[in-house]
């Protein structure tokens, strides 16, 4: 239920969405990294009273969606007597029909030696103890049959395989190579077709570059790029790396925010990067740690948005010059060359708060 217009959070009842996937992976209602929902994102979204997750390549396999209701302060349902708040809720996609079986792995991709779980769902199947599953990769095209055995009784059965490297064996390990496609296939008999799901071997780490270090208006960002997705770790620290920051959205061009860095004291760091089938690969500036100190935060913020071709451009100087009289710190962000001033640094402590001034052009808007 929202709240009055006016109200910041404009917000009564709170109701948040959440979603699990076959592997476990929660993915809270508008918590989003470039379109994408982000996994285990650790807060819900307390502000909007419409909230979705999107997953652009999901799993196949049982997905659980629930909403829990964060705070129902009043009643939007006076044909009940109960405090309470109903919602709408819609689902779309790629989804199976009512009675189609369902087989799927735990990952995208995956390494070795490592494991594979597998995981196939069948109401035709429930009550049954077992089920088989081929399992098959490049390397093993004859592959291995697998018994996944029942968890509970709704039809829904689960097994482990290892992986392993070498030549093809008959042996209850599925052989890969790096490159292979991994097919897990199931026949279904109601109705009858084959139903499969696929994955691929990677068994080489991700190549991290472009590590760069940027400290600017109070923060500390660390980018840096890979060679295939990955997600990302920052290990930090002054005499000992023992601070660290995670990004565990998937992707070729990572960026952290440090927090926690104190000014004028320099911070030594290295980066990790873990692609999709665990791979981990590090990057210590070949054994030296990069490094960055971290600038006093200056008291004011002067954001530079005036940009006319019609008229002079008043002189910043206007600006600055008092500011230095007076003995007060202050940096500069041109909106021209700069871009717009991110929105997380608005809302920082020390960028956009209380006694820091953000003037918007030299034309008197303050």
């Amino acid at each position: 239920m929202p709240g009055f217009p006016a109200a910041i959070p404009a917000l009564v009842n709170d109701l948040d969405l959440e979603v699990i996937g076959p592997d476990g992976t929660l993915y809270r209602g508008n918590q989003f990294a470039a379109g994408e929902s982000v996994p285990n994102a650790p807060l819900p979204d307390r502000v909007n009273n419409v909230e979705a997750v999107h997953l652009p390549a999901p799993l196949p396999g049982e997905y659980l969606v629930r909403v829990r209701a964060r705070n129902v302060v009043q009643d939007a349902r006076v044909d009940t007597d109960a405090v309470d708040q109903d919602f709408a809720l819609v689902i779309s996609g790629a989804l199976v029909k009512p009675g189609v079986g369902i087989v799927s792995f735990d990952r995208r991709a995956y390494r070795a030696p490592s494991q594979i779980r597998l995981t196939l769902f069948d109401r035709d199947l429930a009550g049954q103890a077992t089920a088989a599953v081929l399992l098959r990769s490049t390397t093993e095209a004859a592959g291995e049959t697998i018994t996944l055995r029942a968890s509970g009784a709704s039809g829904s059965f689960t097994a482990t395989v290892a992986t392993a490297t070498g030549p093809a064996m008959p042996d209850g390990r599925l052989e890969l190579s790096d490159g292979d496609i991994l097919e897990a296939i199931y026949q279904d008999a109601s109705p009858p077709g084959t139903r499969q799901s696929s994955a691929r071997a990677d068994l080489v780490p991700p190549v991290i570059s472009s590590v760069t270090a940027t400290t600017d208006f109070g923060r500390t960002l660390i980018s840096w790029a890979t060679d295939e997705e990955a997600s990302g770790i920052v290990l930090y620290g002054t005499n000992s790396l023992n601070l660290s920051a995670t990004n565990n959205f998937f992707g070729t061009a990572q960026e952290l925010s440090l927090a926690g860095v104190i000014p004028n004291v320099t911070y030594h760091f290295v980066v990790i990067a873990q692609d999709r089938a665990g791979n981990r690969s590090t990057n210590d500036n070949e054994g030296a740690s990069y490094n960055f100190t971290l600038t006093q935060t200056p008291s004011v913020l002067i954001v530079d948005a005036y940009h006319n071709d019609l008229f002079p451009v008043p002189p910043l100087t206007g600006y600055t010059a008092p500011l230095s009289q007076l003995g007060v710190s202050y940096d500069v962000w041109d909106t021209e060359t700069d871009g717009p001033v991110p929105l997380r640094d608005l809302a920082r402590p020390g960028i956009f708060h209380r006694h820091h001034l953000v003037i918007d052009g030299r034309a008197g808007r303050h």
